[in-house]
């Protein structure tokens, strides 16, 4: 799909943005509730940010968008046509959604889920890049930026460990 949207680009010359995201509670839920649990988790989580980025209304629906799980409980959204403003705004409306929305991870258990990212835009107009060079180089870049984002983040479990408490009481 990748190659298929760099040919695309390649012809319309617009940029690409790559957004690698790691969403936050899925140590808490596999050590507090067992994998399974967190495989529910990471499936939720998934249908629910393509829905968003998806069908969020005809202003803000971004259907080209790819959305790979990247492995655990990271993503890699690819948002061709995409410069970085608009990549930073959608990422930053999919936050506020994110931390707003309850996953059931077990019966009766509610927990948010949000999420750190990192974002990379590229926007060079050679040909001399290839479709694989760039995948390689922004996912990298989209990754240094993810951490630095959790380093911002020092407290980003406290959402899903005050929703867990809540319901032990």
């Amino acid at each position: 799909q990748w190659e298929a949207e760099w040919n695309r680009r390649i012809r319309n010359k617009g940029p690409v943005s790559f957004v690698m995201l790691d969403f936050n509670g899925m140590k808490i839920t596999n050590d507090t509730f067992g994998h399974q649990a967190g495989d529910v988790l990471i499936q939720k989580f998934a249908t629910k940010l393509r829905e968003e980025l998806r069908t969020k209304d005809k202003n803000d629906a971004r259907p080209e968008d790819l959305v790979i799980r990247w492995g655990g409980d990271e993503f890699l959204i690819i948002m061709p046509n995409t410069s970085r403003q608009k990549a930073a705004f959608a990422i930053k409306r999919l936050k506020e959604v994110f931390k707003q929305t309850q996953f059931e991870i077990a019966p009766n258990v509610f927990i948010p889920v949000p999420f750190c990212a990192g974002l990379v835009t590229h926007t060079g107009k050679s040909v001399e890049h290839t479709a694989e060079s760039v995948f390689k180089e922004s996912t990298q870049l989209a990754d240094i930026a993810l951490y630095e984002d959790k380093a911002k983040n020092p407290k980003r479990n406290e959402l899903i460990l005050a929703a867990l408490n809540k319901k032990k009481q």
